[in-house]
């Protein structure tokens, strides 16, 4: 049972600026410390670096091409307003491990703000400035394929977040949709496929909900005009590439495809995602189930109701979408954080005026009985060292004096409940107790998972390292004997760092190594 609270339901004002103000200093050690002291970690970071750098060099910003390889699957699915933004950084910066991350980085703080606004327009600031923390404390947005590298999910975040946003004011306030489809225009020339998330989502929560089902015509009227200029890129670049584009395009998908990494059964798709989305958004995660029945519960009015619907149908869409494409990579769900980070600020600042009865005790229990049991481990983890497709290396269940697993868990979820219940007198009358409790321990844990990594900068990976030996001895005119062994994946990377002067092979029976050969023209 929750109190009547009074919500704040406008965007945040000047004399409200510190949280924002809060988020953007604790940004500075999480997002931007160090942000150019550490190798290239991913292959898309070398892909998207790589061919802006080219765009630079070249002056031709219409052509992506990596080391030589013509980007066709990119062309249509990545592009083109990333790229040039890189370029332009690229051409005021320079060419460096700065310029590779920045706009990453600037994106990652500018989908916290947005989690930020969006939550404070449908609850109040309070509830969004936790809502953010929460946000900006997951590790797998600060490290593993967003914010902390020279990544695309940022951004699909920030448009995302703030369609849905304009999407709501839109509705409740009787505005135009332009603003919105404006959103997803952007969005169709950052990642195309991704727009039937908040196409669908919008379709559906427009239709289910009777206040805003009128608004619906002029919804799709405005889509049928806006969105067919987010399309012209793509229909130039079919056009210049002729009939083949597709063929070629789902060539490189083909390429990339590991079968045995891809299943097509759904099932082991759903359950790989909904690990890795546990494993990246620990401790917050053992809230997302709790938090997104609560957040129905709890909604009131039209902002608020057609808000959480918004809130979960965008993420229950990408879940979706991804696990019907069939082929799974642990940072297709970065852009389900926002939402499930906003779910969690509001349901940690509405418990504060919960009365507690079983229910309440139960829900504040779990959390904390998981959080007692279950172990993932940060130190030792070195984010940078080209692991970012690689979850934790420790996930594991605690054992106290041979009690299995998860019948510990069990009896600390009950003993926690029975626990809260028993004090429950003492607890109305402090009814923000327990939510300050769980938020302390949550916010410690994700504190740490956040700053311990900043522990591995500066980091020099191999490749990079073999780079510049190689370089230094045929500078000194040294004579290199080849082949040349690299003991590290990514060939990605590796043609990153070696494509322009080198061939670059795969090593017979070593997964985790290449041979580098010296061009014939060097």
């Amino acid at each position: 049972m929750i109190r009547s609270v009074e919500t704040h339901t406008s965007l945040p004002s000047r004399r409200d600026a510190w949280p924002v103000v809060a988020l953007v200093l604790l940004s500075i050690p999480i997002i931007f410390f160090g942000l150019g002291g550490y190798s290239v970690v991913n292959g898309d970071e070398a892909i998207y670096h790589r061919v802006a750098t080219n765009m630079v060099e070249s002056g031709n910003w219409f052509h992506l091409e990596f080391v030589g390889q013509h980007r066709v699957y990119d062309t249509f699915m990545n592009a083109p307003l990333q790229y040039w933004a890189r370029a332009l950084v690229i051409s005021l910066f320079g060419d460096n491990y700065w310029t590779m991350r920045i706009l990453s980085a600037l994106f990652g703080l500018g989908s916290v703000l947005a989690t930020y606004g969006l939550v404070a327009y449908l609850f109040n600031r309070w509830a969004a400035f936790l809502s953010a923390l929460v946000q900006l404390t997951t590790m797998q947005f600060a490290y593993l394929h967003s914010a902390r590298t020279g990544e695309l999910e940022p951004m699909i975040c920030f448009m995302l977040t703030l369609a849905l946003l304009l999407l709501v004011r839109a509705v409740v306030e009787r505005r135009s949709f332009v603003p919105h489809f404006v959103c997803l225009a952007v969005l169709m020339n950052l990642k195309l496929p991704l727009v039937i998330v908040p196409l669908g989502a919008g379709l559906v929560v427009l239709a289910a909900t009777p206040e805003a089902r009128g608004r619906l015509l002029q919804w799709i009227k405005t889509a049928a005009v806006v969105l067919p200029f987010g399309l012209l890129w793509h229909a130039g670049q079919f056009l210049a590439l002729g009939g083949n584009a597709f063929d070629e395009m789902a060539k490189v998908g083909a390429g990339d495809l590991d079968k045995e990494r891809f299943q097509s059964d759904y099932g082991r798709n759903l359950a790989f995602y909904l690990r890795t989305l546990f494993l990246g958004g620990f401790p917050y995660s053992t809230l997302y189930p709790l938090a997104a029945a609560a957040a129905l519960r709890w909604a009131d009015g039209l902002r608020q109701r057609i808000g959480v619907r918004l809130i979960l149908a965008y993420p229950a869409l990408l879940l979706v979408f991804f696990v019907l494409v069939g082929r799974h990579y642990e940072w297709y769900i970065v852009p389900m954080y926002p939402f499930a980070c906003a779910l969690v600020g509001i349901f940690l600042d509405r418990l504060r005026h919960a009365w507690f009865g079983p229910w309440t005790a139960a829900a504040a229990a779990l959390p904390l009985a998981v959080l007692a049991w279950v172990r993932i481990d940060v130190e030792g983890f070195n984010p940078f060292a080209g692991r970012a497709t690689a979850m934790e290396p420790d996930f594991s269940m605690r054992t106290l004096g041979g009690v299995p697993p998860a019948v510990g868990l069990v009896i600390s979820a009950v003993a926690i409940s029975l626990l809260f219940f028993a004090t429950r007198a003492f607890l109305r009358r402090r009814a923000g107790l327990v939510a300050a409790l769980l938020l302390a321990l949550l916010l410690a844990v994700g504190l740490h998972r956040t700053l311990y990594p900043l522990t591995f900068i500066p980091y020099v990976s191999e490749m990079e390292r073999v780079r510049d030996e190689l370089a230094a001895a045929r500078a000194a005119g040294e004579k290199l004997a080849y082949p040349i062994l690299i003991q590290e994946k990514g060939h990605l990377r590796a043609r990153y760092y070696f494509g322009d002067d080198f061939v670059v092979r795969r090593a017979r029976h070593r997964d985790d190594a290449y041979f580098l050969l010296l061009r014939k023209n060097d």
